[in-house]
């Protein structure tokens, strides 16, 4: 499971951050470097994540639409409201 938004950042203001559940079974999680590897092939390339953060789940109700304003970038603050 898999889900991006945009996170603050000094340089740029904001940029693409992936939140990743790591299969379970699969050997060591992905990387930030496979991660932008694999969507490479389908994505221009501001398009990319530059940030990775592995969890255990995504927050999604019982429709299963991912709840963005629940994820939490690298340093832990939720995410400001769009």
């Amino acid at each position: 499971d898999a889900g991006v938004a945009g996170v603050p950042d000094v340089e740029w203001g904001e940029v693409v951050c992936a939140w990743v559940v790591p299969r379970a079974g699969a050997g060591a999680a992905p990387t930030l470097a496979e991660l932008r590897d694999g969507c490479g092939e389908r994505l221009a390339r501001h398009k990319l994540p530059r940030r990775l953060v592995l969890v255990s789940s995504l927050p999604r109700p019982p429709s299963g639409k991912l709840k963005r304003r629940l994820l939490k970038p690298p340093g832990g603050a939720p995410l400001p409201a769009a």
